[in-house]
């Protein structure tokens, strides 16, 4: 099979065409026709992308629950981002499952399922919106700084005083002034 100008293209057929069918190609263009192998390269082009389309698809509920209720808006990006791990790993994919005997090859919609708990993590460590509210990480927490007062004219202080006792132990108290 010769290269085209399309490296993506030749990518998905290499990987993802069938043998017969890239035999039938070889020979078209060692042939001389490239008007007919042109055709065809199309033709399995096409092919090759429903059939990743498909695979990523049938991955897209896993994501969705690795991701998670409060972060499900983030599907389609994290579905982008699986596609792109994916592309780049057909490679490494084709030849893994051309060396193994039939009954041992893995599936393309397998292969993208091992891929997704790696790219969902990548996402929540780097893309994911980051919260920062103050000391505390949950509302429900009482630990942490004060909050300002919001009324500016509150000129309430707080006093932290300490007064040793005759047994030479510090007993803290909070005056409000």
């Amino acid at each position: 099979m010769r290269e085209s100008d399309e490296p993506l293209t030749d990518t998905l057929v290499r990987c993802l065409a069938d043998p017969t069918d890239l035999k039938a190609l070889e020979r078209l263009e060692n042939d001389g026709d490239q008007a007919g192998a042109r055709l065809m390269r199309a033709r399995l082009a096409d092919q090759a992308a429903l059939r990743l389309d498909a695979a990523l698809e049938d991955n897209r509920a896993r994501v969705r629950r690795q991701l998670g209720r409060d972060w499900a808006w983030a599907t389609d990006e994290v579905m982008s981002d699986l596609t792109i791990r994916t592309i780049r790993r057909l490679d490494y994919w084709h030849r893994t499952n051309t060396d193994r005997a039939e009954g041992g090859a893995t599936s393309l919609a397998a292969f993208v399922n091992q891929l997704t708990g790696t790219v969902v993590g990548e996402w929540f460590k780097t893309q994911r919106p980051k919260h920062r509210t103050g000391m505390t990480q949950t509302p429900e927490r009482r630990a942490g700084r004060l909050k300002p007062p919001t009324d500016p004219d509150d000129r309430t202080a707080w006093v932290f005083c300490f007064n040793v006792c005759s047994t030479g132990s510090a007993v803290f108290f909070r005056s409000v002034g």
